[in-house]
């Protein structure tokens, strides 16, 4: 997966979870301010008539109303969690990450060692062809052997450039 289709699995990632957390957190918290101004109203009911016996019932009623309104926003909060724990593998944002990263470290080594190889495959075809072309270059007029020369030279300057540019990178991965 590349770096901006990893990116943009992450981002949507994070707004799906917070999405989910923020709904769940909205449900709870309407379930609890519903339970209590259920229970105050009851409360306040309760109070007016606890000289009476029916009173004392209105009261006894309020705070079964207060504690099973209490008892709501509890599961209501506990289903809110089971929903976020319950997401998708997909919108696990660090789990998925950490897996990234560590896929990507192997990428890495596995490309180094594979890049170190090919350096000295390259190595020693050089060493042969230069031996082989040694004794013709003598041969050769003098601008000819001299642009031979050069073109080497610039060979070597872009194989040393090669290797510092991406062999020492990729070492230090």
């Amino acid at each position: 997966m590349t770096t901006s289709k990893t990116t943009k699995a992450t981002t949507t990632a994070k707004k799906a979870t917070g999405a989910a957390k923020a709904t769940a957190t909205k449900a709870a918290g309407t379930a609890a301010k519903t339970a209590k101004a259920t229970a105050a109203k009851a409360t306040a009911t309760a109070k007016a008539t606890a000289e009476t016996p029916q009173g004392e019932q209105a009261k006894s009623a309020a705070y079964t109303a207060l504690g099973l309104g209490l008892m709501g926003a509890q599961k209501l909060m506990a289903q809110g969690k089971a929903i976020i724990e319950a997401a998708p593998a997909e919108f696990k944002v660090e789990e998925n990450l950490a897996a990234a990263k560590t896929q990507l470290h192997t990428i890495v080594k596995a490309s180094a060692r594979e890049a170190i190889k090919i350096d000295t495959a390259v190595t020693k075809v050089t060493e042969t062809v230069e031996h082989a072309v040694a004794p013709i270059e003598a041969k050769l007029p003098e601008e000819l052997r001299s642009a031979v020369t050069k073109a080497r030279t610039t060979a070597k300057g872009l194989r040393q450039q090669f290797r510092t540019s991406v062999l020492e990178k990729v070492a230090n991965a």
